[in-house]
């Protein structure tokens, strides 16, 4: 495929998908008590308590008399991956994030293989606002029902070094 998705800014593969157009769903906050929202899908967020642990990838070449020789694997050694959290989204919301996450075949918004990798920016928490938009691989996820029409999903992004 030669335009890879995008996650996540205002070219969103999210966007086109007409399940999504004018959600709204109530926000739970101490400062927004019951506050209603309306959904952008163009803007999935990502809810607090998305972390990043990095990867180091070292290649280590261990010997009988117990010494070690350590050295970096490859160009870019240190390797991003985020456990993204989106919690209490609608299920609509959930299934369009589970069909862009496993792709769908050809005439799909969301064609695309899982083990393709995909546009993300990640929010300002984590990178400068100018900061590109990075190549990510979501390695696995889960679903969590919360009430009868919410659930949180988890799933875990690891950076594509892939040209």
């Amino acid at each position: 495929m030669a335009n890879r998705p995008v996650f996540n800014t205002e070219d969103s593969v999210f966007k086109g998908d007409p399940s999504l157009k004018g959600i709204v769903w109530k926000w739970d906050n101490e400062l927004f008590p019951k506050k209603k929202l309306l959904i952008r899908p163009e803007a999935i967020p990502f809810s607090y308590g998305t972390e990043n642990s990095p990867i180091v990838t070292v290649d280590v070449l261990k010997l009988g008399d117990g010494y070690e020789q350590v050295v970096e694997a490859g160009i870019r050694p240190v390797q991003d991956s985020y456990k993204v959290v989106f919690d209490k989204k609608p299920r609509v919301v959930a299934r369009a994030l589970v069909r862009f996450l496993e792709g769908e075949g050809p005439g799909s918004i969301y064609e695309r293989r899982p083990s393709e990798w995909f546009w993300v920016k990640w929010p300002d928490s984590f990178e400068r606002p100018e900061a590109p938009l990075r190549k990510f691989r979501c390695q696995k996820y889960s679903i969590t029902p919360v009430t009868y029409d919410a659930v949180t999903v988890n799933a875990e992004f690891v950076e594509s070094f892939e040209p």
